[in-house]
């Protein structure tokens, strides 16, 4: 035997080294029970981080582009709400991974704050990764702060819709509202309210049933995000309420949302027919248009070019609304016309002509900045800038 050894069990053969032994216990016993408190501080720790350093840098360095009412991006970075909720490129935060988090990529890539505005130090993004790096934990107003439906709803349309939404109701269960979830389908309700663990809906999210794998590629679906699991917990937990829609019902009141000053602003004025100026032109004026250009003119000493000829009129109809040239045909077909409302008559067959949409259809698409699929799974993200 080791003689250290058999000279420690020797003495605890004594009555005082079973005393040292006691006390060694109890030290051994109590150290176990501290440990768990100790850890249990991180979190108040890293809330404390939030509130005095985090929250306030945020809102200095991003709050004047992302606040509540200027939600550029739909982010609003001065709140813990909106810190919660992300924004139209997806979270923020995946506590304790920087490298991941949306909130942190920007900052190191140099687009938040946009090029002109006070970018981070060195020190505060290294503040930002500790931060997240340590759990990102937000303030303990987190807890009490009401979850709503309209926060919860467009994940549930982004995650779920395409096989419990407008189309298609999988199980007879339509996921687009509240009461949706609570009729349920044929398993029962799908949530219960106050009572997240018992919420069908999440034990599904929970097992990986919901999304179902072999659809994730069929329909570019991805599952649910860890805070957006977090999000629909807490809604469940705080009742699933239903928020109520304020809408503007008919009312003597005025919408106080809505100044003396912007009811000036002319497209909240009734349309009214305005009287025609009184002209005079050695042209004919077919149009009350017409009536109101020469006025203008009349005012810059500027009077009426000559009626154009046929031939141009058309031509210039052509090109402006279809972008092709008129046929020998068409225009003979034109010329031929001699009834009262020839042009009119053509300028109707040209706009319901599908020439004309193809032409300002694309114009319409050049506008919305669209582009076509590049053709791999999950490769068509959000294009801030198109």
């Amino acid at each position: 035997m080791n003689p250290s050894r058999h000279h420690f069990l020797s003495a605890l053969a004594t009555p005082s080294g079973l005393l040292v032994s006691c006390f060694t216990m109890a030290f051994l016993l109590t150290s176990l029970l501290v440990v768990p408190a100790v850890a249990a501080e991180k979190p108040a720790a890293n809330q404390l981080l939030f509130e005095d350093q985090i929250q306030p840098l945020l809102t200095a360095r991003c709050g004047e582009c992302h606040n509540r009412k200027a939600s550029k991006a739909e982010l609003d970075l001065t709140s813990v709400a909106g810190l919660q909720a992300g924004g139209e490129s997806g979270p923020l935060l995946v506590p304790g991974k920087p490298a991941e988090s949306l909130i942190i990529q920007k900052v190191v890539e140099g687009e938040m704050p946009p090029e002109g505005k006070n970018p981070l130090t060195k020190q505060e993004i290294k503040l930002l990764k500790h931060w997240v790096q340590t759990g990102g934990h937000l303030s303990k107003a987190t807890n009490a702060q009401a979850i709503s439906q309209w926060t919860v709803l467009p994940i549930l349309q982004l995650r779920c819709a395409v096989c419990h939404g407008t189309r298609k109701q999988e199980g007879g269960l339509d996921l687009r509202s509240q009461a949706g979830m609570l009729k349920g389908g044929k398993s029962g309700p799908a949530i219960v309210p106050g009572k997240p663990n018992e919420s069908l809906l999440l034990k599904r999210i929970h097992d990986g049933e919901m999304p179902p794998h072999r659809e994730l590629v069929n329909y570019s679906v991805k599952p649910m995000e860890t805070n957006e699991i977090a999000l629909l917990a807490k809604w469940i937990e705080q009742g699933a309420k239903a928020d109520r829609l304020i809408t503007a019902g008919v009312t003597n009141k005025q919408d106080p949302l809505v100044s003396d000053e912007d009811r000036q602003f002319w497209s909240f004025q009734s349309p009214q027919r305005p009287a025609l100026p009184v002209v005079k032109s050695p042209i004919p004026l077919h149009s009350p248009v017409d009536y109101f250009t020469v006025a203008a003119m009349k005012k810059k000493r500027l009077s009426l070019s000559p009626a154009t000829e046929p031939l141009i009129l058309l031509r210039r109809a052509y090109y402006d609304l279809i972008g092709l040239p008129p046929s020998p045909a068409q225009v003979e077909e034109f010329l031929a016309d001699k009834a009262p409302g020839a042009y009119e008559r053509l300028l109707d067959r040209l706009l319901a002509s599908p020439q004309y949409g193809e032409r300002w259809g694309g114009f319409w698409l050049d506008l919305a900045g669209y582009a076509d699929s590049e053709g791999i799974q999950h490769s068509d993200s959000v294009r801030p800038f198109a």
